[in-house]
């Protein structure tokens, strides 16, 4: 039993690792895309700070790694653990397909040339992110059922991410089509986000608040928001994601389980 625990708060600890390396992973790669612009050949050239792209280059690099090894180590502490839950060996092969899937569109990220590899780097790697962080929530609370208004939820940001994502591809070539999308999802994803969040408790009302409505004043900017806003932005719903997949086990009912039973 005490080997049991000891197991499951290690793979707690390297689910925890996973979920802010791919955190890091994610700002490094939304500032760099974010930073880059097109020059008038067409080429796809970085307007940020020489110090700060080669920091954001590094950051991106060694956590990716990092976060490899994450994987590779909730999967080997996962399995020697057996028998392996079924929403445990979701979290661990949603870990797997989006470390791989990741690392092999890699390459082709930079520059805007390719949509689908844009929104996927950005979709995937919140994704992961989040992943990361439900996985250390079932090895927190082994026992505690699963509750779906959070996972559903978080599956309508990541659809928002990945519009936003193609939006912002998009307008680097001067094209709008998915923008009005974008827009109209924001609000309903917030009202969701609110409403789960005052169904389960928690402050992820105030991410969802903050999210949208820094959303909507740089829609009304329009041209003139700068790289920083559209970054926040961008963190504001990784870390939405990842508020959202944290707060899916029903800890109430393992306390509930755990009290002491009293007779008369």
């Amino acid at each position: 039993m005490a080997d049991a625990a000891l197991s499951e708060r290690r793979l707690a600890r390297v689910a925890l690792w996973g979920a802010v390396l791919a955190f890091v992973v994610v700002a490094a790669s939304a500032l760099l895309r974010l930073g880059t612009r097109f020059d008038a050949g067409g080429n796809a050239v970085s307007v940020l700070p020489a110090a700060l792209e080669s920091f954001a280059r590094l950051a991106h690099r060694l956590s990716a790694s990092l976060v490899g090894l994450a994987a590779i180590g909730a999967l080997a502490l996962a399995i020697g653990a057996r028998p392996v839950p079924c929403r445990r060996r979701a979290a661990l092969a949603a870990i797997v397909a989006a470390t791989v899937v990741l690392a092999a569109i890699g390459r082709y990220t930079p520059g805007y040339r390719f949509l689908g590899v844009t929104v996927a780097n950005a979709t995937l790697g919140v994704g992961l992110a989040a992943a990361f962080a439900f996985l250390r929530a079932q090895a927190r609370d082994p026992g505690a059922s699963v509750r779906l208004a959070p996972l559903l939820v978080a599956a309508a940001v990541l659809a928002e991410i990945a519009l936003g994502t193609a939006a912002s591809a998009e307008a680097m070539h001067g094209r709008l089509a998915f923008e009005p999308l974008h827009v109209a999802l924001g609000p309903v994803v917030a009202a969701l986000a609110v409403w789960a969040a005052i169904r389960h408790g928690g402050w992820i009302a105030a991410l969802a608040i903050a999210q949208m409505a820094l959303g909507t004043l740089l829609a009304a900017m329009g041209a003139a928001h700068g790289v920083p806003g559209e970054w926040l932005h961008a963190m504001l719903a990784c870390a939405l994601a990842i508020a959202l997949a944290s707060s899916v086990m029903d800890a109430r009912r393992v306390r509930r389980a755990q009290m002491p039973a009293y007779h008369s």
